[in-house]
C-alpha cells in the first residue's frame, strides 16, 4: 500500500505515540527529602516560558540541584526536566521523539546550567550554560544550535533574589534576556525541587 505525505505524517505520529506511551509516568522523586538547601532556596531560579509551549504539555516537570562547595565558593548544578520539546514541524518532531527514545531512552528533554557564587555565598558571581545557551536564537528557529557561554550575574534580571532565566529556543535553550520581546511568556517560578545530579535524573527518567 502506498501511502501519500499525510497519510505517512499520520502513521508516524501513531508509531510514536505507541511507541513512547510507556514513557509519559511522572518523575518520580530519588530521595523522600525534598528540602532545598538554604543558597538554593534564596537563588531558585523563576523561567520564562513562551505560553505556546507551556500550551502544548511542555512545561517543567521537575528540577533537580545539586550543591558542592569548591575553594573558589559554592557552585550550584541545576538540572531542568521538561516535559517533551516540540520541533516546529510536526513531521520532524514525530521522527525526532524516536530518535530521542533510542538514543538516550527518554522523549522528555533534560537541560543543566551551573551557578557560580563568590566565598562568602552572599550571591551569584556567574552562570555556566555548557551546551545550553540560546545566544540569539528565536523560538521558531528550526535548526537550533547549542551554544556555550558564562554569563556574569550581572547581566541578569532579578525578582528579589531569584535570577530570571529566559528560555528562548523551542528545545529549551536558556538566556539572560529575551530575544523575541514582543512574544507572550509566563513566569514560572513554582515546581517540584529535587535534590540531585543530572546523572541523578538522567537514571531516573530511565527506569
Amino acid at each position: 500500500m502506498k501511502l501519500n505525505r499525510p497519510g505517512l505524517i499520520l502513521l508516524l505520529m501513531f508509531v510514536s505515540f505507541f511507541l513512547f506511551s510507556c514513557a509519559t509516568t511522572r518523575v518520580r522523586s530519588i530521595a523522600a527529602d525534598q528540602t532545598e538547601s538554604d543558597l538554593f532556596a534564596r537563588v531558585k531560579p523563576v523561567f520564562i516560558i513562551p505560553s505556546s509551549d507551556l500550551d502544548k504539555g511542555n512545561g517543567i516537570e521537575a528540577v533537580f540541584f545539586n550543591q558542592v562547595e569548591t575553594e573558589d565558593g559554592a557552585v550550584i548544578e541545576i538540572t531542568v526536566i521538561f516535559y517533551d520539546e516540540d520541533h516546529p514541524s510536526g513531521l520532524v518532531d514525530g521522527l525526532y521523539d524516536i530518535y530521542r527514545r533510542f538514543k538516550y531512552r527518554r522523549v522528555r528533554d533534560v537541560e543543566t546550567f551551573f551557578f557560580h557564587f563568590n566565598i562568602a555565598g552572599v550571591g551569584a558571581s556567574r552562570f555556566d550554560f555548557p551546551g545550553t545557551y540560546a545566544r540569539e536564537q528565536v523560538f521558531s528557529e528550526r535548526k537550533v544550535e547549542h551554544f556555550s557561554a558564562e554569563v556574569p550575574a550581572g547581566e541578569f534580571e532579578y525578582i528579589q533574589s531569584r535570577p530570571v532565566i529566559h528560555v528562548t529556543t523551542w528545545n529549551h535553550l536558556f538566556r539572560e534576556k529575551a530575544t523575541e520581546p514582543d512574544i507572550v511568556t509566563v513566569a514560572v517560578g513554582d515546581y517540584p525541587v529535587y535534590p540531585g545530579t543530572r546523572e541523578d535524573a538522567e537514571n531516573l527518567l530511565r527506569r
